[in-house]
């Protein structure tokens, strides 16, 4: 039998919440922990237990909601979670029981749960143009802020926070590359390093002629393109790229063929 009681210290308050936290790859640290109790209260927060081990918990934030003619206090739920050893037994809907009966014996008529739904606008994703759940917790990975999303299945995933924004519907597939010059010296360094890091490779100012051909990148070769074998780009299909003739994109004497290539 479950026995689900208010956390009696750091310890049990850090086990609690890892019952949510564990599922974010993260253990609260005691610095994380004495800042977050400043706003969410060791007594308020439950924790699910037997034998004396903490199989998850639940939180309540204390404040006041705005409501027509006046403000109501309010328990905010939040890290509720239960540790995967001991899902779908019942952990959960005793601490929500629990919390709920603590919410009424504090005279706060009201309990809210904070959620909201994103739409994937980025056409290569699998879920494209579907409403998922989202938890509203951002991490940083790359330099990139992701969003936690729930799958269909109940799955908690990341997706980058750029995928939900209207702007990511005008990705798209074009037949030939549009790069800015920017984009394109960006790669040239990319592929000088490439080559100038291979075993017995030519350096990569001098041996770009003599590069072999590689399954990643491909043949590289430099081109200096006559003046009228190409004609510059408008500006939004590419900034200062150039057209050539072939229907590949030129800059800066490297050419992108219009397969998607370099040369």
């Amino acid at each position: 039998m479950f026995e689900i009681r208010p956390c009696r210290d750091y310890e049990e308050y850090g086990d609690a919440i890892f019952g949510i936290g564990q599922y974010f790859g993260a253990r609260p640290d005691e610095q994380r922990l004495e800042r977050f109790s400043k706003v969410l209260d060791i007594e308020r927060m439950h924790a699910a237990l037997e034998d004396g081990e903490i199989l998850g918990g639940g939180g309540a934030f204390s404040f006041d909601l705005s409501v027509p003619g006046g403000t109501l206090p309010c328990a905010g739920v939040t890290v509720v979670g239960v540790y995967p050893t001991h899902r779908r037994r019942g952990v959960l809907r005793a601490l929500m029981d629990a919390q709920l009966r603590d919410v009424h014996e504090r005279g706060e008529p009201i309990a809210a749960l904070w959620a909201s739904e994103e739409t994937i606008y980025y056409a290569f994703h699998p879920l494209a143009g579907e409403t998922v759940a989202s938890s509203g917790r951002r991490a940083i990975f790359g330099g990139v802020v992701h969003l936690t999303i729930r799958l269909p299945d109940g799955t908690l995933t990341l997706t980058p926070e750029w995928m939900v924004r209207p702007a990511a519907a005008a990705c798209g597939v074009h037949p030939s590359p549009r790069l800015n010059v920017a984009r394109l010296r960006d790669l040239r360094a990319h592929l000088d390093a490439v080559l100038g890091s291979s075993d017995g490779d030519s350096s990569p100012i001098e041996g770009v002629n003599d590069a072999h051909e590689s399954p990643t990148t491909g043949l590289i070769r430099r081109a200096a393109a006559p003046a009228a074998d190409f004609q510059r780009s408008s500006p939004g299909d590419g900034g200062d790229a150039a057209r050539a003739s072939d229907g590949g994109a030129v800059t800066g004497g490297l050419v992108l063929d219009s397969e998607g290539g370099a040369s």
